[in-house]
């Protein structure tokens, strides 16, 4: 079973009562941490999606957006999340009859301390064994990409499989055992469809690796079946750029050195790279090495420092600035809601 240390997200229009759940239990014993908090729903619904809360406790009553609608809503846009609905004696059989919007159980108030930890541990309980589908439609996403030569398409659904990874918390097992069904459906495409068929033998999966360093793994052997000549040249000197930017996003890449690496000049590397991404090479770089920064922050307790020089910010303050302009909250805020003890 995963262990990992799931997320409470608290919605109470009430800030006393707020604070009063977070006092209710030794929420970390239990292995929950509380990862955010809204008066609303209007409010919390987009701070839930951005810290990845795995469980929301609500009020049915509520200014804006009140329990239901917000349970509703994720229940349409986010049904992994499992709602918990806190109501009064003379709502709850309206609450109750609201339980088409995918409420995991509903409380009565007030709530005492035995019930809500039974509460959350049934639904801990459920949200580990849940088991993650594979994603066979992005699969079949990327394979017809592959035969249709559009290389962007490709890579755009093999991301795609790595963004589910972390919106849904997948462990790097699970997630090992799919890249491996995804390598062998990717081996079998190669030998029917390419050319030079063959050249390319099918790559094997270390163990212990990391999301990222598996999401980097896998976008290095999809580039080398297919570098092929079948394939638009800029395309695929895009994604070897791409390739190198998550393999030395540890090092101070210029465009000189991109340059001096694929042997074009570097007006053209910043024109074709904007063109065929939407962004610049500097922006690509960043958001892989807050990626890496996110992943080293959650899983591991190495210092501020030493994450700002592995992951090519050198300097810990200007590490730190840029964290929170991107995510919006320090490294140090960033470890405390979100790592895995």
């Amino acid at each position: 079973m995963n262990s990992r240390m799931l997320k409470v997200f608290i919605v109470d229009d009430e800030k006393l009562i707020r604070e009063g759940i977070k006092k209710l239990l030794r929420f970390e014993e239990l292995r929950f941490s509380i990862c955010g908090e809204a008066s609303n729903g209007r409010d919390a619904f987009p701070a839930i999606l951005e810290t990845h809360a795995d469980i929301v406790i609500t009020d049915l009553k509520m200014p804006f957006v009140d329990g239901i609608a917000l349970a509703n809503r994720l229940a349409e846009e986010a049904p992994e999340i499992l709602v918990i609905v806190f109501t009064g004696f003379e709502e709850f059989q309206y609450a109750k009859a609201a339980v088409h919007a995918g409420v995991f159980d509903f409380l009565l108030k007030p709530v005492s301390p035995e019930e809500l930890k039974n509460t959350l541990l049934r639904a801990g309980e459920k949200i580990h064994n849940r088991s993650y589908s594979y994603p066979f439609d992005l699969e079949s996403a990327m394979i017809s990409a592959i035969r249709k030569g559009d290389v962007s398409a490709a890579f755009s659904a093999l991301d795609a499989i790595f963004d589910d990874f972390f919106k849904h918390h997948v462990n790097s097992d699970t997630a090992a055992k799919i890249c491996e069904k995804l390598l062998t459906e990717l081996d079998i495409c190669y030998h029917k469809y390419m050319k030079n068929e063959g050249i390319v033998p099918k790559a094997t999966i270390s163990e212990g690796m990391s999301l990222s360093n598996l999401q980097t793994f896998m976008k290095d052997y999809l580039a080398k079946i297919l570098s092929v000549e079948t394939f638009s040249s800029s395309d695929i000197l895009v994604e070897k750029i791409k390739m190198y930017l998550e393999t030395h996003y540890q090092e101070n890449i210029t465009l000189k050195v991109l340059e001096n690496e694929f042997f074009f000049n570097a007006s053209y590397i910043s024109r074709i790279f904007k063109s065929k991404t939407g962004e610049n090479y500097n922006d690509y770089l960043l958001k892989i090495r807050i990626r890496h920064a996110k992943e080293l922050l959650t899983t591991t307790n190495r210092s501020i420092i030493q994450i700002s020089d592995m992951t090519g910010f050198g300097n810990s303050k200007y590490f730190s600035r840029i964290f929170k302009a991107v995510t919006g909250m320090s490294p140090v805020t960033y470890r405390a809601k979100h790592q895995q003890k």
